[in-house]
């Protein structure tokens, strides 16, 4: 598959010029122009656009994101859970910087319990 580096960068430097990204917070789902990566770095997809969850928000201009899918997959590098009645998964190797004005639209927010399961999968990740 051939991927569309050039159109990426066009937006990316859209998103670059942008002054102000959307007031967000930690348990939030968002769509994020992620844009086009290389090889098994989660894309972004049509549009650039990826859903992602708030993990943890370190100004109003900058938090920590993981990636989300619909592709069950199971073991150390996901944690699946259910967001608006629907199988997600994150995939907690894609955790990532995000810039706020990489946020596209809302989609929703995870539950408590559910985000401290999430939280506590990327620790035991992260170890």
């Amino acid at each position: 598959m051939q991927k569309d580096f050039d159109n990426w960068n066009n937006e990316k430097k859209k998103l670059n010029r942008l002054t102000l990204g959307p007031r967000f917070h930690e348990r939030e789902v968002w769509f994020a122009k992620l844009g086009v990566n290389v090889k098994y770095e989660q894309d972004g997809g049509k549009e650039f656009l990826r859903p992602v969850l708030i993990v943890k928000k370190f100004s109003k201009e900058l938090a920590w994101a993981v990636s989300l899918s619909r592709t069950k997959k199971r073991g150390k590098f996901y944690h699946v859970f259910k967001f608006q009645g629907d199988d997600s998964v994150a995939v907690l190797s894609q955790l990532r910087v995000v810039d706020a004005r990489r946020l596209f639209y809302y989609k929703g927010r995870i539950s408590h319990k559910e985000f401290e399961k999430i939280k506590e999968s990327l620790r035991k990740f992260l170890k």
